[in-house]
């Protein structure tokens, strides 16, 4: 998944200099913009994988079409229109979702949720703990 992310985001930038931003990191289930779906019982935190660039962005029409299989922007020889699609499609195995937010002209941010299985979140310290199994 990263790889396609990353791949996507320097096609978007083209051969102008840019910049690809990677983050991973641990949120509280309830503060991020999922469905419960994501979410395993036993389990409030969420791994959230982030990959940012400053490309030319995407048009709202056109991101409503970005996980159809075989729907590219590109030309013939650039790409298939199958790496969003494969993205989504691992996601929904493993119960994650993607969110992704862009500006033409800007770029564009993709989030990426996972379940963080096993671990909650210390409410007094605000600290990730990871949940004995029995």
């Amino acid at each position: 998944m990263l790889i396609n992310l990353c791949t996507n985001a320097r096609q978007a930038i083209g051969d102008e200099h840019g910049r690809i931003t990677i983050r991973l990191s641990e949120r509280k289930a309830a503060d991020q913009p999922v469905g419960k779906s994501v979410v395993p019982h036993g389990s409030d935190v969420l791994l959230d994988l982030g990959v940012s660039d400053t490309g030319c962005g995407i048009d709202k029409e056109t991101l409503e079409k970005i996980f159809d299989p075989f729907f590219t922007t590109k030309k013939k020889e650039q790409g298939t229109g199958l790496g969003l699609a494969v993205v989504h499609g691992i996601l929904q195995k493993h119960k994650g979702e993607i969110k992704i937010t862009s500006t033409v002209g800007v770029g564009i941010t993709v989030h990426v949720y996972l379940a963080a299985d096993g671990r909650k979140v210390d409410k007094k310290s605000k600290s990730v703990r990871r949940s004995r199994r029995q």
